[in-house]
């Protein structure tokens, strides 16, 4: 049973990639660059705490490298 729905689940994760991957092409086709929209849901999906701390000591670094 377990090898079964690993199949299946596996199967799923395979159409979702390839549903995601046919998204990213329609919105390059729309003028949508790509790597930016991996990078928006990317922040999107991070912990609103840890981003602050991390953009908090990007900008120190920043300021650092000036």
């Amino acid at each position: 049973a377990y090898v079964e729905r690993i199949e299946r689940l596996t199967e799923e994760k395979r159409e979702a990639d390839e549903a995601i991957s046919e998204t990213y092409k329609e919105a390059k086709a729309n003028g949508y660059n790509p790597a930016i929209l991996k990078k928006l849901i990317a922040e999107r999906a991070r912990d609103p705490a840890q981003a602050q701390e991390d953009d908090a000591l990007l900008s120190h670094y920043r300021e650092a490298a000036k």
